[in-house]
C-alpha cells in the first residue's frame, strides 16, 4: 500500500515538473483590448480621444517571451489575424522588440519603424515601449507616449 501511495505521488510530481511556470507573473496569458485613449497633442497630459475596442476582439497573448497579437473578427494589419512577436516585461514597464506578420509557411519581421500596420493593435511602428500602469488577475493598462491601452483578462 505505501508502495503505490510512493508511485502515485511521484508520478504527479513528474507531470507536474512538465509544465512551464509563468516567467512573467500576472503579464501572462490572453488578454483582450478594450480601449485606445489618445492624446490630440505631445503638450497635452490627458488622453481625451477615447475609443472603445471591445467589439474588434483583439488579443495580446503572452507566455514565456514570445507575444501574440490576434484578431479574431478580420484582417487588421492588411496581411494576416495574427502577429507574433518578441518583448521585455521588467515589472513597470513592457517593451515589444520584435513584431513579424505570420502567413502559413513563414513569419516575416517587419522593420520598418513608420508603418501603420499594427496601429489597431495599439503599436506604433515596428516595435513600441509602454509604461504598466495597472496590472493585476483582471486588468491591465498600458501607456506609451502617445496611447494608452486598457485590457481585460480574458
Amino acid at each position: 500500500m505505501n508502495r503505490l501511495r510512493y508511485l502515485l505521488t511521484a508520478a504527479l510530481l513528474a507531470l507536474a515538473a512538465c509544465d512551464k511556470m509563468p516567467e512573467n507573473g500576472p503579464l501572462d496569458g490572453q488578454w483582450q483590448l478594450m480601449e485606445i485613449a489618445t492624446r490630440q497633442s505631445s503638450a497635452d497630459d490627458a488622453y481625451s480621444l477615447r475609443e472603445p475596442q471591445k467589439d474588434k476582439r483583439i488579443y495580446w497573448c503572452f507566455q514565456l517571451r514570445l507575444l501574440c497579437l490576434r484578431s479574431a473578427t478580420g484582417n487588421l494589419n492588411g496581411l494576416s489575424y495574427e502577429t507574433m512577436g518578441r518583448f521585455r516585461f521588467t515589472g513597470d514597464s513592457l517593451a515589444v522588440t520584435e513584431l513579424y506578420v505570420h502567413f502559413r509557411s513563414r513569419d516575416s519581421l517587419v522593420t520598418d519603424p513608420r508603418t501603420t500596420m499594427f496601429e489597431p493593435f495599439g503599436i506604433a511602428g515596428c516595435a513600441d515601449t509602454f509604461r504598466v500602469e495597472r496590472l493585476d488577475g483582471r486588468q491591465m493598462v498600458l501607456r506609451s507616449t502617445s496611447r494608452r491601452l486598457t485590457f481585460r483578462k480574458f
